[in-house]
């Protein structure tokens, strides 16, 4: 089961047919904002969780590329080391690619606190 997106609204994923997902996958809200630096293009979140995340966009991306990403909401800017896992089209001209966090430690903000941002109830889970 696919997450649900609702308007400004964050939607929970639901089971993947994907063994190795060890982390719950939030549908971000649509302030949730990403770059990739060195790409230019508008990339739109579609989830995102402790260990990576996905984007929609219309430029594909190569498997095992390693893009520094910025993820910003609110007042949270996160910026970390992301691999490509996987790439795929989604309609034509869009492509959904999923990117896993390095464990590269950057200063600034951690993933962990944007997503207590954008889900303050999941804190205590």
């Amino acid at each position: 089961m696919k997450p649900t997106f609702e308007r400004d609204a964050v939607t929970f994923g639901g089971s993947s047919a994907s063994k190795s997902r060890h982390n719950l996958r939030l549908g971000p809200p649509r302030q949730l904002r990403c770059s990739l630096k060195d790409l230019s293009g508008h990339f739109v979140p579609r989830d995102i969780s402790a260990g990576g995340f996905s984007i929609l966009s219309v430029l594909p991306l190569r498997v095992d590329d390693i893009h520094e990403a910025t993820l910003t909401f609110e007042t949270v800017r996160v910026v970390r080391s992301a691999k490509v896992i996987h790439c795929r089209p989604e309609g034509e001209g869009y492509w959904i690619t999923g990117l896993k966090f390095l464990s590269v430690e950057r200063g600034g903000a951690t993933v962990e606190e944007l997503l207590d941002r954008i889900a303050p109830e999941m804190k205590s889970q």
